[in-house]
């Protein structure tokens, strides 16, 4: 769909939901082919992840997708959220997608456009604000390690010290 834009963000995709996977799979072969961009605003997965998603299982489907959508001339670009900051040039490789930076300003049909995932701005949440950036989430997002497990000690290259990283919740209604 010449003309036509695509924006999303927040789906955090992961396997114990697989309808909603499943449902992002359809929107990019049906909705997504054809336009003139897609931007993700981040947090695609559910975890703290980077680019071991494209060797897991449970995410093969949606790299293949990515793919797909790019092979077939769609421009992907993808913001790093709170969750998936770890994503590099592995995954950009995978996907045929771009990584953007947080902030990032776009020429969106000659208006000149501000896209960011949004995580800097929750300065009420004093206790992520505060240890956020001693792991890079909030700037250049790529400061902090972290394994496939849903939960690890990340060590922080901007800081030197070890941070919790918490187990991240597997189901929406546990935090909202």
């Amino acid at each position: 769909m010449p003309g036509t834009t695509l924006f999303i963000s927040d789906l955090h995709l992961c396997g114990v939901r697989p309808a909603i996977t499943g449902l992002f799979l359809d929107f990019l072969r049906r909705r997504a082919r054809g336009t003139d961009a897609l931007y993700i605003l981040g947090d695609l997965f559910e975890y703290w992840i980077g680019d071991e998603a494209v060797e897991q299982e449970e995410f093969r489907s949606i790299i293949r997708g990515l793919r797909e959508l790019t092979a077939g001339g769609t421009p992907v670009f993808v913001m790093h959220g709170n969750r998936d900051f770890l994503m590099s040039d592995v995954f950009e490789k995978a996907t045929g997608g771009r990584l953007l930076k947080d902030p990032a300003h776009i020429d969106l049909y000659g208006t000149p456009t501000l896209l960011m995932h949004g995580d800097s701005l929750c300065t009420d949440d004093t206790e992520y604000m505060t240890s956020a950036p001693r792991c890079g989430v909030l700037r250049g997002r790529r400061n902090s390690s972290t394994s496939p497990s849903r939960s690890a000690t990340g060590s922080c290259a901007t800081s030197g010290k070890s941070v919790k990283i918490p187990p991240q919740p597997r189901n929406r209604k546990s935090w909202t």
